[in-house]
């Protein structure tokens, strides 16, 4: 699938897309180079990792289009759990996989604390993206809590993730300290 049919699935407008996410890319990017000459808790990449995801959500969900919504209105109704008879691109299913990327990101942050900080802080993301959505009705999206919980599930899905690999690399370390008998 080239990236033109990917992105008009989405209805996402290229030109704001590709400028959002350079924009926050290149953001990222000074905030990496910034906190390799500072001595960060946290490594510079992972801070770097949350700017580009939290990019990633702003230019998929906040793009102008040229729909007609002319009335600010949010639906509060949560239909359940998605399911994949849409095919693979479900609605439903871009809405977890949206915030996975920013929770596996917050789980490398360090100490824990500044970890649960942005953790809070992220699960807010979901809800000021409807929030904006329903203050802007001009374009094209609805509000709808039903893709905030959807948002949330995904971060959550990140997190646990993120917790995975930190398990498995803490693990692999423990096997090769046994194996090589020296202590880093």
């Amino acid at each position: 699938m080239s990236p033109q049919t990917w992105f008009s699935v989405l209805d996402i407008d290229l030109v704001w897309a590709f400028t959002v996410l350079g924009i926050f890319s290149m953001a990222a990017g000074l905030i990496a180079g910034y906190g390799r000459r500072r001595t960060w808790a946290s490594p510079s990449w992972a801070v770097a990792a949350c700017v580009a995801s939290v990019g990633l959500v702003v230019a998929l969900t906040l793009p102008p289009t040229s729909s007609s919504f002319t009335e600010s209105w949010c639906s509060t109704t949560v239909t359940g759990l998605p399911s994949l008879s849409g095919g693979l691109l479900t609605h439903d299913l871009l809405n977890i996989a949206l915030l996975i990327p920013l929770g596996v990101s917050v789980t490398f942050l360090r100490p824990p604390r500044t970890a649960l900080v942005a953790g809070a802080i992220a699960i807010t993301v979901p809800l000021f993206v409807e929030w904006v959505q329903y203050l802007t009705p001009g374009n094209g999206h609805s509000c709808s809590l039903q893709d905030a919980a959807l948002n949330v599930i995904g971060l959550v899905l990140g997190i646990l993730g993120g917790v995975l690999i930190h398990l498995v690399m803490h693990l692999a370390s423990r096997r090769d300290t046994r194996r090589t008998g020296t202590y880093t």
